[in-house]
This record gives structure tokens, C-alpha cells and sequence, in this order.
């Protein structure tokens, strides 16, 4: 039985490459190594069954299969994005109130 999720690190790998549509502009915001990308999303596409990109010299097309999961996963990583961003931001501008030097 296959695990319910994907592997995460290779949907982030794969996202990158998406929005870039180059493993080498991927791999420098990730910093990682191209060929660490290219790996990544090799294991994610042995995970889903199918390819996601068809990978020739010096050139990345997406398949037809691999811009529908795009889609798909897509809005739920902006969701993560946007909640990461909101409790971080929340903790930030806490303010706390100390006892020391009031005598109490």
C-alpha cells in the first residue's frame, strides 16, 4: 500500500521546476544541485506512475499529465505559503510585558 502523500520534498522540487521550467533556476532557489532536482522529480513521478516532464538537452517540457497535477497541488502550496506566512507574522509582533524592574 502506497503512502497517502507524496513525497514532499520532490513536490517542492517539482513546483520550482514548474515555475521556472528549468531544474538548473529550480536548484538555485532551492540550493540544491540540478541533477538533485532532476532526481526529486524522478521519485515523484515513480510515485505517481506516469512522467511529468519530458527532459531533452538544454530543454524541459511539461507533459500534458504533469501541467494537470500542477493544477492540482498547486493552490494547496499557496494555502501553506499563506498560513506559514500568517502564524509566523502573528508570532512576530507579539508583545511581552515584563515584571523586572517594577519592583513587584
Amino acid at each position: 500500500m502506497r503512502n497517502a502523500l507524496p513525497p514532499l520534498r520532490a513536490v517542492i522540487a517539482f513546483e520550482a521546476a514548474m515555475r521556472y521550467g528549468s531544474f538548473k533556476e529550480a536548484a538555485e532557489e532551492l540550493h540544491i544541485t540540478p541533477g538533485a532536482v532532476s532526481q526529486q522529480v524522478r521519485k515523484l513521478e515513480e510515485w505517481l506512475g506516469y512522467p511529468l516532464f519530458v527532459r531533452e538537452i538544454r530543454k524541459l517540457t511539461v507533459t500534458e499529465k504533469g501541467m494537470s497535477y500542477f493544477s492540482l497541488i498547486a493552490p494547496a502550496l499557496e494555502q501553506i505559503s499563506k498560513a506559514s506566512d500568517l502564524v509566523r507574522n502573528k508570532d512576530h509582533n507579539k508583545t511581552s510585558i515584563s515584571d523586572a524592574g517594577f519592583g513587584v
